[in-house]
């Protein structure tokens, strides 16, 4: 019979708390190594990157891998449109959502690229180009039919809904990091499409927060990206949100009319 491992996650994390109180518990990388017969380093690695679900290590592993819908993936092609805002996961965006909506009602020629799901649904409604990126290995639920899916070429898994009006389209993998796969997918994203011109939009660096190894870590290999991008490409990602990225420039939402 099969294990539902998602469901076994849930229960594991609501437990987090008590299992640190009592130094007692489950372990997971025993759990499923034993349970599958993995090597539990590589297990390990999986699930403490933050980027993996137990089912989808499984899934992974196994060699199980669902293959993308729609007849496989599409290769990128250069965009007519030469600008493009890249959306992170930042609160700026839902805070300042009704302005922005406002602006890229009036920059018909700006795609918008999604750094993950996490704010598509508050832009399903407009008209311009959306391309959401993933790492490959996100539980997604309901992408909007009028979303384009982008993995790097060497991705063939997601775990989602998506619906068979989501056109795939892979990258070539060109920026490589151990945590920030999604920045990676959507830098070798647009740089694929030949923009001239990128604005950035909750991608804040963490402001506010005190960091963990883990943020830490994905703040420096997300500067290192933009920093490679800008070099490569010669052209600097402007971010329209305060940000403690050093490798963006600076400008604010506030002073534009349209991008």
């Amino acid at each position: 019979k099969r294990v539902d491992l998602l469901a076994v996650q849930n229960i594991v994390d609501s437990l987090s708390d008590l299992k640190k109180r009592l130094s007692w518990g489950t372990n997971p990388f025993y759990f499923i190594s034993g349970l599958f017969n993995f090597e539990q380093k590589k297990v390990m690695e999986m699930v403490q990157s933050g980027l993996y679900k137990l089912d989808v290590v499984n899934e992974i592993l196994s060699g199980t891998e669902e293959k993308p819908p729609s007849g496989g993936q599409i290769k990128v092609t250069s965009s007519s449109s030469k600008k493009c805002l890249l959306i992170g996961g930042g609160n700026f965006t839902r805070k300042n959502i009704i302005l922005l909506l406002e602006i890229i009602e009036k920059s018909e020629d700006l795609d918008l690229v999604f750094a993950g799901p996490k704010y598509i649904n508050l832009f399903k409604d407009v008209a311009n180009d959306k391309y959401l990126c993933l790492s490959g290995v996100e539980t997604v639920i309901n992408v909007p039919k009028n979303f384009h899916i982008v993995l790097d070429e060497e991705k063939t898994f997601i775990s989602s809904s998506i619906s068979e009006h989501n056109s795939i389209l892979s990258v070539k993998k060109e920026y490589n990091v151990e945590l920030s796969e999604i920045t990676s997918v959507c830098l070798n994203f647009m740089e694929s499409r030949g923009y001239s011109c990128a604005y950035s939009i909750g991608y804040d660096g963490y402001v506010g927060e005190v960091l963990t190894s883990k943020t830490l870590k994905l703040f420096s290999e997300n500067n290192i990206l933009f920093d490679s991008f800008r070099a490569k490409n010669k052209i600097s990602i402007l971010s329209l949100s305060n940000t403690n990225y050093s490798s963006l420039a600076k400008s604010s939402l506030f002073i534009y009319e349209k991008l």
